[in-house]
């Protein structure tokens, strides 16, 4: 089955064409076989007719018709005979013991073109006689008038007829037999053909399925090639679909990591469609609005964005940006909101203008038809934090300018007044002593504000080790015994429990100082300082300094630890405070992985609350 596949369908083609001529052969002879029938019956009518016409004459002599018959016969080559009206035989050529095609016929009989005849008729018959030739018979009526003497009939062979159709009937089965032995083989091509479809068609349905394999068939015709390249086409489309497939994944994975990136951003962002509904939405904007369940929604149905539903309308209608600043949400948090639009993909939703803007007085946006825009994003930053941070600089910048410029305009006042006047030497001496004071403060003052920046800054070494914390605030009570007992206090310590912790005692010395030394200050004259250690706790020590001072509003419990923040402005004036103890020890405590408290009530005083972990880290506690 090698030969090309085209030489095989132009055989069958010529196999067809055959076929064709075969029947078209075979309907052109019979064709002239019938016309060559009717021919000769009509030949043979004629001539039954003429002889019946010349038998009339000769009716009155019978002895005369028996030599006519034999005449006749001999003239038309034929056999005759002539029938009484009664249909028997009057006169016969060949009499009893002619020719075999003679007693044939006289076995034979007459037929239906005897009866005819005797009817009137002129008739034709055509019959096959006992010895198996083809012979046509003819009838005629003999007349006298109207009436009917008897019948002339004869009988012509066919052989003359049909002879010259032999040779076409021998090429016609010469070429029958051809056309089967080709339609044999083609149907063995055919079968081939199929054969190989069927494969190719299995091949394919595979191939759609993803079941990739390689030929189905190895064949060297036109079949083979088209085998071959579909083969060579599914490879390719294997590898395209692989690529695919890693191109799908890869953009899954970049998918899955934006997700994971905006559902942890810091900043609220939500996604609309070219309709204004939500697709997509992060936690931070989920609580920015208060809401959870607003996938679907459309946006002028969420209350929270009212104050910017124009900017987002214009960013999904006209693809139009926007950016707001100001107060937002349930919880009125400072905002900065930045409206995106996305644009819109070719082909994508209904011809620019078909936007129908209906029920705009009810407070709708975008209630049919399609945008110019494939929707929107809308972007907000919480700058709540920010802003206060912004208003703490703002604070402490001008709390720093207020700090050093007080002493230093004492400082160069005094300073003026000793170098200008003539002063007596107690005057001059009390002078001086003003100018230290203030250069100390300012002194005070640099280094707290040094300190402070590096604890802030996280610039600060610890340098633990164990440290007896009730011991520490025994010496630190001592110190700040002269000046309880100068400001008209009692100071008083307790312990309680074993207060041994890794600390840094410097550190720490600091922050006992600050409390002690705030709470005297706060304190008036007649009143108490009750400084406890306690170390009960197997996981850290507790520090408390308690006082009967004026108290802390509720209003600035939560706003004491910030720098340069003073419940009473002009008495921590009066008494030298800088405004950043109470700073300083919040950073310490954290540093130390503590803890730091106040609870303080307006005009019985106050109660600040230091906790340290015993160990460092604290997963190495008992």
């Amino acid at each position: 089955m090698g030969r090309s596949l085209s030489r095989r369908l132009v055989v069958m083609g010529f196999v067809l064409s055959a076929v064709a001529g075969l029947w078209t052969g075979l309907w052109v002879v019979r064709s002239e076989v019938r016309g060559s029938m009717i021919e000769v019956q009509g030949i043979a009518a004629r001539e039954a007719a003429l002889a019946a016409q010349d038998a009339s004459t000769r009716w009155s002599e019978p002895v005369r018709l028996i030599g006519w018959a034999e005449q006749t016969a001999g003239l038309l080559d034929a056999i005759c005979r002539v029938y009484g009206p009664d249909g028997r035989v009057i006169a016969s050529s060949g009499g009893t013991g002619g020719s075999a095609d003679s007693n044939a016929a006289a076995q034979l009989g007459p037929g239906v073109e005897l009866n005819r005849a005797l009817a009137g008729e002129t008739a034709t018959d055509v019959q096959q006689n006992p010895v198996g030739r083809l012979v046509v018979r003819a009838a005629s009526p003999v007349r006298a008038g109207d009436r009917i003497l008897g019948v002339v009939w004869l009988e012509t062979p066919l052989a003359e007829v049909v002879a010259p159709f032999g040779a076409w009937w021998a090429w016609l089965l010469g070429l029958g037999v051809s056309v089967g032995l080709g339609v044999a083989w083609s149907a063995v091509v055919a079968r081939n053909i199929r054969t190989g479809l069927l494969q190719l068609r299995r091949a394919a349905a595979d191939w759609a399925q993803g079941r990739y394999h390689g030929l189905p068939f190895r064949r060297k015709d036109e079949l083979g090639q088209v085998a071959e390249e579909l083969a060579e086409m599914a490879s390719a489309f294997q590898r395209s679909t692989e690529d695919l497939a890693m191109s799908v994944e890869k953009l899954h994975l970049e998918k899955d990591r934006l997700e994971i990136t905006m559902q942890h951003l810091v900043s609220g962002v939500m996604a609309l469609d070219g309709r204004g509904r939500v697709e997509w939405i992060n936690p931070v904007m989920a609580e920015l609005i208060g809401e959870q369940r607003v996938i679907g929604r459309r946006f002028w149905g969420i209350q929270a964005f009212q104050p910017i539903y124009a900017m987002i309308d214009q960013a999904v209608r006209n693809g139009e940006g926007g950016r707001y600043d100001g107060v937002f949400g349930p919880a009125r948090r400072e905002v900065e909101v930045h409206v995106v639009p996305i644009p819109r993909i070719p082909g994508q939703g209904q011809e620019a203008g078909s936007t129908k803007d209906v029920g705009r007085s009810e407070g709708r946006h975008l209630s049919g038809g399609s945008s110019l825009s494939g929707g929107a994003v809308v972007i907000i930053h919480d700058v709540t934090e920010r802003r206060r941070l912004e208003q703490v600089r703002k604070e402490f910048v001008t709390n720093v300018s207020h700090e050093l410029k007080t002493p230093v305009t004492a400082i160069c006042g005094l300073a003026e007044t000793v170098v200008e006047e003539d002063l007596a030497p107690e005057e001059r001496k009390h002078f001086l002593e003003l100018i230290n004071r203030e250069a100390r403060r300012l002194e005070q003052l640099v280094r707290d504000l040094l300190d402070l920046s590096r604890l802030e800054s996280h610039l600060t070494t610890l340098h633990r080790r164990p440290v007896d914390l009730a011991e520490m605030a025994r010496d630190v009570v001592q110190d700040y015994g002269y000046a309880a007992e100068q400001a008209g206090s009692h100071l008083y310590l307790d312990k309680e429990g074993d207060c041994r912790a890794e600390v840094d005692p410097d550190r720490v010395r600091q922050v006992l100082s600050n409390l002690i030394d705030n709470a005297l200050k706060y304190t008036p004259a007649g009143g108490r300082v009750d400084v406890r250690v306690v170390g009960t706790d197997p996981r850290e020590v507790k520090v408390e300094v308690a006082d009967t001072g004026v108290g802390i509003p509720p209003e600035d419990r939560d706003r004491v630890f910030e720098r340069f923040y003073r419940v009473d402005k002009a008495r921590s004036r009066a008494t030298g405070g800088t405004g950043l103890g109470l700073a300083i020890v919040k950073h310490v405590v954290q540093l130390h992985g503590g803890r730091v408290g106040v609870e303080s009530e307006v005009g019985k005083g106050s109660r600040f609350v230091v906790q340290f972990p015993r160990r460092w880290p604290p997963d190495s506690l008992p």
